[in-house]
């Protein structure tokens, strides 16, 4: 068995499919699935791909969702996974109605580890409130090659799988196939991954200080993006949506409720497309009311709460900014790393928010959706070309615009937390130091109040390791327990951080292991010099000490 793998998936491993050998690159595909990680798996037929996705729900006691094209396909695989005590289960237009009710009801109460689906079922509006009900965390898909336009089995019905990012923020999406060539690879991971694309005005990367000056302040040789921009953009073949983006703080009032310093954002009416989430009850703001500039506002759940509480708030008359708006729809909004959705939040149409909402000029954003049949570099490609040309740049200019991926936001974030785990590292090193002068301290005073202790014990015959090796052990123990204590912390802040954000929080094994081996180590080197002190008395002084 991979020893990379943990105890507990080895175990499971044996347990349920009886194997002790892993093939080559199943350890790592399964290890994607249990963190939560994306992943593109391309195994030959026979290889094990199977396996891949069915350990990973196992281990996390959750209920992980597999399209399959094939409804042969689902019934051999539950088949198996059935006769060997594996809880799983399929849905597809094989199964009569009384039996699709009963495994749903067993579905929302959460008793498969595994369900099979086939994408026109996943995708059905009623199964998919059913999954987000369930709060799924993975998804599996299983000829993965059938996404690509560029497969020998395109089927249009796969590419729709593409909206899963957007609906299930939180979910790893994992493709799994047989062969793929390089331009199918591609397409697979594109059309699974993020595909909105951002136009901002200027985008720089990690903490950005200014001074005042137009070298610290690089937008300023920027222009402001337009409205007349983003319609140039939007009339393009390969972009489906394109959402105008501003956002500022006003006071919003009801009555004699105020809250001050709201989030007003003012976008296009496609803002759904890309924020995810819902509108219910209520709806969302239509084209003739963003024509219009009409006063109407989408709020969150939370300036619901907070302004009309349990009365709910849709139809009700508020005040942004001193001017007042009808109360259309409540957001849900998807589950936020960040935890923004707790922040009361109402969402107005772009025409009306220019109008009426005090902001600073000159950052509106786009966001960018591409059409399903085109690539997001070929829709980048187009857009940067379009602007270009509309702000009649030289071929030699830069452009005086960025556009960013999501991928490159997530670099980004990535290199921020980098900075930060560097700086954590360091302040650990200095409380472990701390540690260590407190354990010298504690130790200290234990030698010079057990020194007639000391002495009987080498009147009695004990030898210098033995006395030396006793103060090191409690050294030691006493900074393990303290490093235990503080993993007991540790992990109870990762439960609260996985149940409370979308975060993949886990404590893996090795950095228990780290901790609990960095803090007997800073006994023991910490401990020596007192240890040594005790070794080296000499007994009768000892022994004559008050």
């Amino acid at each position: 068995m991979d020893k990379t793998l943990d105890l507990a998936t080895q175990e499971a491993i044996r347990r349920y499919w009886g194997f002790e050998e892993l093939r080559p690159l199943q350890a790592e595909a399964i290890r994607a699935g249990v963190e939560n990680r994306d992943s593109l798996v391309v195994m030959p037929t026979g290889g094990g791909k199977s396996l891949c996705y069915q350990v990973p729900p196992l281990l996390a006691h959750r209920t992980d969702v597999v399209v399959s094209p094939l409804i042969s396909l689902m019934k051999d695989q539950v088949d198996g996974l059935q006769a060997c005590g594996y809880p799983a289960e399929a849905l597809n237009s094989g199964i009569r109605p009384s039996d699709q009710r009963r495994i749903e009801a067993s579905l929302a109460a959460g008793d498969y580890r595994l369900v099979f689906v086939a994408p026109e079922r996943l995708l059905a509006p009623s199964f998919m409130t059913l999954l987000e009900n369930l709060d799924v965390r993975a998804f599996a898909i299983d000829e993965a090659h059938c996404i690509s336009q560029w497969g020998h089995d395109f089927r249009p019905e796969y590419r729709r799988l593409a909206t899963l990012k957007q609906r299930f923020p939180r979910a790893s999406v994992h493709a799994y196939t047989a062969t793929a060539t390089e331009q199918v690879r591609t397409d697979i991971i594109e059309q699974l991954g993020p595909r909105t694309f951002f136009v901002v005005r200027h985008f720089q990367g990690g903490i950005q200080i200014s001074d005042g000056s137009d070298e610290m302040s690089p937008w300023r040789r920027k222009p402001p993006l337009t409205v007349e921009e983003a319609r140039r953009v939007a009339e393009l073949p390969t972009i489906d949506f394109l959402v105008v983006n501003e956002e500022s703080n006003a006071a919003v009032e009801h009555k004699s409720e105020k809250l001050e310093s709201v989030n007003v954002v003012g976008r296009g009416t496609e803002w759904l497309a890309v924020s995810g989430g819902d509108v219910f009850p209520g709806r969302s703001f239509t084209h003739l009311e963003q024509q219009a500039s009409s006063r109407v506002a989408v709020i969150n759940q939370k300036l619901s709460d907070e302004m009309f509480g349990q009365l709910g708030g849709v139809g009700k008359n508020i005040k942004i900014a001193a001017v007042p708006y009808r109360v259309i729809g409540i957001y849900d909004p998807p589950p936020d790393l960040f935890g923004s959705g707790n922040r009361p939040q109402a969402i107005i149409p772009h025409n009306t928010f220019d109008k009426h909402v005090p902001h600073f000029r000159g950052w509106m954003n786009f966001m960018v959706g591409p059409s399903d049949s085109v690539t997001v570099r070929a829709a980048i490609e187009d857009v940067i070309a379009v602007l270009r040309s509309v702000r009649r740049l030289r071929p030699a200019q830069e452009n005086t615009f960025d556009v960013i991926t999501q991928d490159r936001i997530l670099e980004n974030f990535n290199a921020m937390t980098a900075v930060f785990f560097m700086v954590m590292l360091g302040l650990s090193s200095v409380g472990l130091l701390v540690g260590g002068v407190g354990v010298i301290a504690i130790m200290m005073i234990s030698v010079t109040e057990r020194t007639r202790e000391i002495g009987v014990r080498k009147a009695l015959g004990a030898k210098r390791r033995e006395i030396l090796w006793q103060f090191l052990v409690e050294a030691a123990t006493l900074t393990l327990v303290g490093g235990a204590f503080g993993l007991a912390l540790g992990w109870g802040l990762t439960i609260i951080a996985r149940a409370v954000t979308p975060l993949p929080a886990v404590v893996p094994l090795w950095s228990i292991i780290a901790a609990l081996g960095a803090s007997v180590f800073t006994g023991v080197g910490f401990g020596l010099f007192p240890a040594a002190r005790a070794a080296r008395m000499d007994p009768v002084e000892a022994l004559r000490y008050e």
